[in-house]
């Protein structure tokens, strides 16, 4: 039962028809007054006469939150939920949205240009949960089914760049609500091959970019109108459009992938490999593929010479 049927009601679900009872039910807010009401919830056990309550709070959202495990976003990458909240005016957390549609929306980050909305936004875009790999919650389930949005999302990233997502609430009585936005960024889930080289001056390297794709490792092919990469000390060494790294003279450095169509100080995160210069203190002869000198007569050996700096 309600102590408030005007502002929560209850519905019994799996309802024992002997007793007339059920262990559970499903609970609404049906309050149409902007302003906080109390309800208590009580349950009796009809063969004890043990009371429970719960104290039930219907009151109007102030505030938006947006709630997800990470920013960045990889590229042709599974999507990522991301989840709104919900806070009164004194900071408390609604318990569930269930039921409340939500606006959401992205705006383009062009560096090169002001912010500006785009239809179809290329940079990321919102997929249903239906023609996803995830589950359908309840709470979206029927949104979904009206061409609507929830308190849950699924975003995609279709290409590298920055992207604004956000979020408001579309009923007149909560225009006073601000809307919130988040900055996103899409990356590409790329390595450098190799990803840390000690090598002496004068000799060479040749560096891949291999990108993770659907579980698997491919090659992207350098010269690349897209990739580049670049050393951040020159003068320790020197690399190519092709890949292919000098070492120059003693010392640590980085070598770093760059992006053509992402700005270097649009704050996204791009691989590095370490890149060391040393000179040589000591050798030795090792025999492959046992590392043991006790050989068998008649079988073929392959002899390495390795060096070590000091």
């Amino acid at each position: 039962t309600s102590s408030r049927i005007d502002v929560v009601q209850v519905n019994p679900t799996n309802v024992d028809e002997t007793l007339g009872c059920s262990a559970q039910a499903i609970v609404s807010a049906i309050s149409k007054e902007i302003a906080r009401n109390t309800a208590i919830i009580f349950a009796e056990e009809v063969h004890s006469g043990q009371m429970l309550r719960c104290d039930v709070i219907v009151d109007e959202i102030a505030s938006l939150d947006i709630v997800t495990t990470t920013r960045e976003l990889y590229m042709e990458e599974a999507p990522e939920i991301f989840e709104v909240r919900a806070y009164d005016d004194q900071g408390n957390e609604f318990t569930t949205l269930d039921g409340v549609e939500f606006q959401w929306s992205l705006i383009n980050i062009n560096s090169h240009q002001a912010e500006s909305k785009l239809p179809s936004v290329s940079v990321l875009r919102f997929i249903s949960f239906r023609d996803s790999p995830y589950e359908t919650p309840e709470s979206v389930d029927e949104f979904e089914r009206l061409g609507k949005r929830g308190n849950l999302v699924l975003l995609e990233g279709l290409k590298t760049g920055s992207a604004k997502v956000s979020v408001r609430l579309p009923q007149q009585e909560y225009r006073h609500v601000p809307p919130l936005e988040v900055q996103l960024m899409v990356i590409a889930n790329l390595i450098i091959d190799p990803p840390d080289v000690h090598i002496m001056p004068g000799d060479t390297v040749n560096y891949k970019i291999l990108q993770v794709q659907n579980g698997r490792l491919e090659e992207i092919p350098l010269p690349s109108a897209q990739y580049y990469l670049g050393i951040v000390d020159e003068q320790v060494g020197l690399v190519d459009e092709s890949g292919h790294a000098t070492a120059i003279k003693q010392g640590r450095t980085k070598v770093q992938l760059h992006d053509r169509y992402v700005d270097d100080t649009s704050g996204i995160k791009m691989p590095s490999a370490h890149f060391t210069v040393a000179l040589s203190e000591a050798l030795t002869l090792s025999i492959l593929p046992h590392r043991n000198w006790a050989m068998l007569v008649g079988e073929h050996y392959e002899i390495i010479v390795e060096l070590f700096d000091k």
